[in-house]
């Protein structure tokens, strides 16, 4: 029977995240630093379980509402009481199927209100390229006319003086 092979334990953080530096001119054992690494790992935060803020986050809000509940008790209302009461109803709002569909219409308003606009800029886009079409076609009508007008002076021009000369020439032949 030779040496039995350990059980490999599987590390959920690679070793170098947990930054642990021994500080020098002291030493520690094999079984001391393990100790404190399989402490780290125990302790590392998954992404599943709050951070340490957001722990400290709520705990503190449990304690302010714990303190408003006593002074509620005790008959201690002051405006900031006011204050954090109305920004409950806000929390509890939201929450609440009144305060889901206010959020939910909230939500579709500015979808709507995007749209709106992406159209806007689309019917000025369009109305811009209309105008350039219309200017392009009346600049090849003009052309067009201008050419048609230009084609039809050379021809009766030349027809009559060739009708001109033409007829000096029977002339001249004649006698």
């Amino acid at each position: 029977m030779g040496p039995k092979k350990r059980d490999k334990v599987p590390i959920r953080k690679p070793i170098s995240s947990f930054n642990y530096s021994i500080p020098l001119g002291t030493s520690k054992t094999y079984s001391s630093l393990k100790n404190s690494i399989s402490l780290r790992m125990s302790t590392g935060y998954p992404n599943s379980l709050p951070t340490p803020d957001q722990v400290r986050e709520e705990q503190k809000k449990k304690l302010d509402q714990i303190k408003r509940e006593k002074r509620k008790k005790n008959g201690d209302t002051t405006e900031c009481d006011a204050e954090e009461d109305k920004e409950d109803k806000k929390e509890e709002k939201i929450t609440s199927l009144e305060g889901m569909k206010e959020r939910y219409n909230e939500v579709t308003i500015s979808k709507i209100k995007k749209e709106v606009s992406a159209l806007q800029s689309k019917k000025k886009e369009f109305f811009w390229l209309l105008k350039q079409v219309i200017t392009v076609e009346a600049q090849r009508k003009r052309t067009e006319t201008v050419k048609s007008k230009q084609e039809q002076k050379p021809s009766m021009g030349s027809g009559s003086l060739g009708g001109s000369l033409g007829g000096m020439g029977n002339m001249s032949s004649k006698p």
